[in-house]
């Protein structure tokens, strides 16, 4: 096993046309079939098929990666998940972690009937552009209940006027 690798500067070439703009490939995983996972400055970028699909890290919900089954699993902001199977994942699951903490810029839990709500600030790490906050309900709560949906509304507000 390779302690260091560098990227493939031809998938960064790749990835650069998809997107339409210079990107700077941190890491990459190889997997079957032609999968390439990549971990750009900006994004998490997935190569399937010869098509591309990326994700700016602040729209990252959360991740991991498991060893044993060679897997590495996230998911959005919106819901959608995602899975490949990798080779080798060399930086990827350290890089991921940074990156994504690196976006967060204010995360705050709070109890309410029913369970908890936990609301997080994200942006893009190093940028000074909109945050955007999410609510995650855990526990028996609902974000369409009109109290609830009052109180997630007045803390994103708090947790906004906050920030620097």
């Amino acid at each position: 096993m390779r302690f260091f690798t560098r990227p493939d500067r031809t998938i960064a070439s790749e990835l650069a046309a998809a997107l339409g703009y210079p990107v700077d490939v941190l890491a990459q995983g190889e997997g079957e079939d032609g999968v390439v996972l990549v971990g750009a400055r900006s994004h998490l970028a997935l190569r399937r098929d010869d098509a591309w699909q990326a994700w700016p890290w602040e729209r990252i919900k959360g991740g991991s990666w498991r060893s044993e089954e060679r897997e590495f699993r996230w998911s959005t902001m919106t819901g959608d998940e995602f899975e490949v199977r990798l080779r080798e994942p060399h930086r990827l699951p350290e890089l991921f972690r940074e990156r994504v903490q690196a976006s967060t810029v204010a995360e705050e839990s709070f109890d309410v009937p029913g369970g908890t709500i936990q609301l997080i600030g994200r942006r893009a790490p190093g940028g000074d552009g909109d945050v955007t906050f999410y609510a995650v309900p855990r526990g028996r709560v609902s974000l369409d209940d009109e109290p609830i949906r009052q109180f997630v509304v007045q803390q994103t507000d708090r947790l906004r006027a906050e920030l620097p």
